[in-house]
């Protein structure tokens, strides 16, 4: 009854999709049309000639006279910490260019809720980041509704942006596959923010050094190991987890792929579906395995992130796949709270399993940030925020703060300090954020090399080496897709999405096999046939 039951959902969830072909293009028209309507009935609004440069900047983008004395901008975020109006990074910037800035920050879920409505109400505000993929919002770009970076006139005002983005040689293989079908840009691009390594595998190392446990060299011998574990420590999970659909679509290129939803094949250039990859089975074949003989936390399909600290303080985890961070934070706190965990605990960095090659981190990616063009004299001085953001003094301003405010020099050192003026023990760019409003995924595009995230702790020293030690495979590039398509694809690819992480759960728990993946994956490929013919330009 239950397989009945699915396959019912199945057909009736492919019936609406095949009438959403028939009402896409209405349906983009109609939104878009909301928007205009809107703003021709706000007579506040002035249009803005963009063909005129109104006020005088310095080579930074210092705006030098008062143009924008009376304009206060609304700048939405996504964030975990309490941005506000009066922290420092809104402070420069309004000194910087003359405006007021009002920041209205939301959680992640509550944001999606809000730009969702906003879209469909126009009351976008004058600056914020999508929570649509670029595809689907260059429909709306194309139709005007946001500021476009390709403007010969937008780029007379952002003479920064021309210099580290669109005239960079480096740059311009990228540059394309964010591109509009209309040839527009209309999110704000991020280049070159990226470490060489930024997630992977982290252990216990002192557990192992004191079990004489050899570090694992694949699958076969990281699997033995975590037996290893679980006989010296029963009441243990050897392998913690948390957010493991991000897990899984880091780990697959350990088995030949680059994504368990849309993945890439760079030698034919074409996309296809990842969990219908032989090692996308393998792969869960080895988690299925651990799940069932206790080597794989139970609660990691629902843990946060906090839980992988939990789990190696308590001796209940001893390895997991996450961000390079954690390992400093864990031993900076093992180191200043004496007695809390085991003396000598200390976590690094471990090696890949399966083939041993690691996901390569891509040069250029898309904040999501657009400008409201309907927002007149606000959308003027959200484009200067920004040409300031591409300078220099921008980006150490963005990702560092400056001297005597955010940092000291102290002997040689950068030290830097909290809003009361005591030293921050641990900067990270994640205290950045929370203390200065710098570092928020979505708002920043440069990255000064001398900021936190590009100076190493040991630890994550040792990951730049190790991690990169058995070759690295290119993750998917940037998606292209026809206007005339995009809300078919967003639909399609949420439900992709969610489907496989639903799927890759229960292959775990429920023990799924060799024939039931293959009925799953003949079910995919026709469920998601169009999906792919739209990446693939043949739709």
């Amino acid at each position: 009854m239950p397989f009945l039951l699915e396959r019912v959902i199945r057909i009736i969830k492919e019936e609406e999709i095949k009438m959403k072909k028939l009402i896409a293009l209405l349906l983009v028209m109609v939104m878009t049309m909301g928007i205009f309507a809107g703003c021709t009935q706000n007579t506040t609004i002035t249009p803005v000639d963009w063909d005129e440069l109104p006020y005088e900047m310095d080579e930074t983008g210092r705006v030098l006279d008062d143009y924008f004395k009376d304009v206060e901008i609304e700048w939405w975020f996504s964030s975990s910490y309490g941005l506000n109006s009066d922290m420092y990074l809104f402070k420069k910037l309004e000194e910087v260019i003359g405006c007021k800035i009002k920041v209205v920050r939301y959680d992640a879920e509550t944001y999606r809720v809000k730009v969702n409505t906003a879209l469909q109400t126009n009351s976008l505000p004058d600056m914020c980041a999508m929570i649509i993929e670029y595809p689907v919002f260059n429909v709306y770009g194309d139709q005007g509704a946001f500021v476009n970076f390709m403007d010969p006139n937008i780029q007379s005002r952002m003479p920064n942006y021309m210099n580290k983005i669109l005239n960079n040689p480096d740059c311009q293989e990228y540059i394309n596959f964010y591109k509009s079908e209309g040839g527009g840009l209309y999110g704000l691009l991020r280049w070159d923010c990226e470490r060489t390594v930024n997630f992977g595998w982290m252990y216990r190392e002192d557990i192992f050094t004191k079990n004489n446990i050899p570090m694992w060299t694949d699958s076969e011998s990281f699997l033995a190991t975590m037996r290893q574990l679980k006989k010296l420590y029963p009441e243990s999970y050897p392998m913690g987890g948390a957010a493991m659909d991000s897990v899984w679509n880091r780990v697959c290129t350990n088995y030949g792929f680059n994504s368990v939803d849309k993945a890439y094949d760079w030698d034919t250039k074409t996309w296809f579906l990842g969990a219908t990859h032989e090692g996308y089975f393998e792969m869960m074949t080895l988690f299925q395995t651990m799940y069932d003989e206790g080597l794989l936390d139970p609660d990691c399909f629902t843990n946060g992130t906090n839980h992988l600290d939990e789990g190696v303080f308590n001796n209940i985890n001893f390895v997991y796949n996450s961000w390079i961070g954690r390992m400093s934070v864990e031993n900076t706190y093992a180191q200043t709270s004496p007695g809390s965990v085991d003396e000598g605990f200390h976590m690094a960095y471990a090696a890949e399993i399966g083939n041993g090659i690691a996901k390569g981190l891509g040069k250029m990616a898309m904040t999501g940030t657009v400008i409201n063009a309907q927002t007149g004299k606000n959308a003027e001085a959200c484009v200067a925020i920004y040409n300031y953001l591409y300078s220099d003094e921008g980006t150490q301003v963005m990702t560092m703060g400056e001297e005597g405010v955010t940092f000291d020099t102290v002997d040689g050192k950068r030290v830097y300090k909290n809003p009361d003026g005591s030293v921050m023990a641990n900067p990270t760019i994640q205290t950045l954020e929370e203390k200065y409003g710098l570092w928020n995924g979505s708002s920043y595009v440069l990255a000064s090399k001398d900021s936190p995230y590009f100076t190493f702790t040991p630890e994550e020293q040792d990951a730049q080496e190790k991690g990169i030690k058995g070759g690295t495979m290119a993750g998917a590039p940037a998606l292209t897709i026809d206007q005339d398509y995009a809300d078919e694809y967003n639909d399609l690819n949420n439900m992709l999405v969610n489907e496989i992480k639903e799927y890759s759960m229960k292959f775990i728990k429920e023990g799924y096999s060799k024939a039931e993946w293959q009925a799953k994956c003949a079910e995919w490929e026709q469920t998601y046939a169009d999906l792919f013919a739209i990446l693939n330009g043949t739709y």
